[in-house]
């Protein structure tokens, strides 16, 4: 609807695989959020009755947040090396 507020939010590579609990922000405090485990880039989820007010009438918009995915930049070799014994595996 024209009231719910659209934004963005990153997230890395492990909390999209693995799965998360991050805060984000709203108009008027922070929010829990849920990361479901193996979400992809692009994906939505709904935080119902955090958008804007109803300017005639009772309720909210909602909060949709799309969700980026993070690829990790900058790896030191221990990373490097989980990440490589991870593709290896994930191939087989």
């Amino acid at each position: 609807s024209e009231n719910d507020i659209h934004c963005r939010i990153p997230v890395s590579f492990t909390q999209a695989a693995l799965g998360a609990t991050i805060e984000v922000p709203t108009l008027e405090e922070k929010e829990k959020l849920k990361i479901p485990k193996g979400i992809q880039s692009g994906s939505t989820l709904r935080l119902k009755g955090k958008g804007i007010p109803h300017l005639r009438g009772y309720g909210r918009g909602d909060q949709i947040i799309e969700i980026f995915v993070q690829t990790p930049v900058n790896l030191n070799k221990k990373q490097e090396e989980l990440l490589r014994e991870l593709e290896k595996i994930s191939t087989k």
